[in-house]
């Protein structure tokens, strides 16, 4: 496609997904289970429904649903090619499909936007993911910085934001604004992005599409924009994000540094640390630091629970010792910069809680600080700069148009209150 055209068809697609959905902004109610699955993907069959209980994983569930109709060992491993059956949780459902008493299929339902299907041809299972219609809401989040909300990161919670939607936003803006240091009572933010809904329930929020901070020490914005890929820009063209993030968890402090000799204090003698050690409280949020695909997620040995992520330009990034891997954080998963892919935790060799973070460039570990230090990412490019400045002045047509739908859906609540 084009490369101005490819542009201009993701704007209109943005405004027209604004234009149509405004009717799904308020609802965030519980789909039934079986009204997730349309008719083409669940035949005219009999049908089962179990869901996993306290205790269980997705071995014993298929067991206790299908009995001896099938081996639930062979039916469990083809899951796992297409997601991590030991990250099942309880209260998810699973689909059997039978005709005349023949098991024909098995749909596991972690989430409305994670649905799995094995099938049966022969005395093989093939894998598959279920993708559902998704519709999107626009959504505008503004306020100020006050006594009451001391913090941006409390203000865009005050204000009906989310943890993950507030630290997009810091990630976003972290090279214009050290909100650490310069936020101050009065500072102003805005934040426009999109709520996902499958079928009318709530998924959780995906793009960012516009971020503004505006404060008496410093200031900054950024705008998503279709270059090479989906990225974000401020409005001087030049890009929001570094290439890396400054550090993948909120941190207390470096307890261990990068070095090819360290003494370990557990197996009690010098050897390679090839990465840096940040101390966190159990349950911290540990974020990607690119974009990239999840080349493992899983368990090991020393390491414990573990991500390992590749990016661009010959970049991997690790993360080790997790207490428990995000949902949805499965090997071959996309990630975006600053998603949370895990929660710190001390599993594997550890003496307590912290994130082991490493680097890899084309394979060989280097210091990850100085690496995170320096990292920038590409402008957008001379020929697009006025294809860029036009999305501006079309997300400041979806900001005020979004304010005013926001505006009369109010006013029609309170009409019906007062009725």
């Amino acid at each position: 496609m084009n490369k101005n055209l490819k542009i201009w068809v993701w704007l209109a697609l943005t405004f027209s997904a604004m234009s149509c959905s405004q009717q799904n902004q308020t609802r965030e109610s519980i789909t039934p289970v079986d009204s997730l699955l349309s008719e083409q993907q669940l035949p005219q069959s009999d049908t089962l429904i179990g869901i996993l209980q306290s205790g269980e994983n997705i071995t014993i569930l298929i067991d206790r649903i299908c009995g001896d109709k099938i081996n639930a060992n062979e039916a469990a491993a083809a899951f796992s090619t297409v997601f991590q059956p030991e990250y099942c949780r309880q209260g998810e459902s699973l689909l059997v499909v039978l005709d005349q008493d023949e098991v024909l299929s098995l749909i596991y339902i972690k989430k409305a936007d994670q649905i799995f299907q094995v099938t049966r041809k022969d005395t093989t299972w093939f894998a598959d993911t279920l993708f559902q219609p998704v519709d999107y809401v626009p959504v505008v989040i503004a306020g100020t910085i006050c006594n009451n909300t001391p913090s941006l990161w409390e203000s865009i919670l005050y204000s009906g934001g989310s943890d993950e939607l507030a630290g997009t936003f810091c990630n976003l803006l972290e090279c214009q604004v050290d909100f650490t240091f310069s936020s101050r009572d009065g500072d102003s933010f805005c934040v426009v992005y999109f709520k996902k809904y499958i079928q009318g329930e709530y998924i959780g929020r995906t793009l960012l599409l516009k971020g503004i901070y505006q404060g008496r020490l410093s200031s900054g914005d950024a705008y998503l924009y279709p270059s090479d890929e989906f990225s974000h820009f401020s409005s001087d063209g030049q890009s929001a994000l570094r290439k890396f993030l400054s550090s993948p968890v909120s941190y207390t402090r470096i307890s261990s540094g990068f070095s090819q000799s360290r003494f370990h204090p557990i197996l009690g003698y010098n050897r390679a640390h090839r990465g840096v050690d940040y101390s966190a409280p159990t349950g911290t949020p540990v974020s990607a630091i690119a974009n990239g695909t999840v080349i493992l997620a899983g368990r090991l040995g020393e390491p414990g629970i573990a991500v390992r992520i590749k990016h661009s330009d010959g970049f991997e990034s690790e993360y080790y010792h997790l207490s428990r891997i995000a949902d949805g954080i499965t090997v071959g998963k996309r990630v975006e910069q600053g998603q949370i892919i895990g929660y710190v935790g001390s599993t594997g060799l550890s003496t307590g809680p912290h994130l082991h973070f490493g680097i890899k460039i084309n394979g060989n570990h280097v210091d990850p600080v100085p690496v995170l230090a320096r990292s920038s990412g590409e402008p957008v490019p001379e020929e697009e700069k006025q294809l860029f400045q036009g999305s501006l002045r079309f997300y400041q047509l979806l900001e005020k148009t979004s304010l005013e739908l926001s505006a009369l859906e109010l006013q029609r609540q309170s009409i019906i209150n007062i009725w």
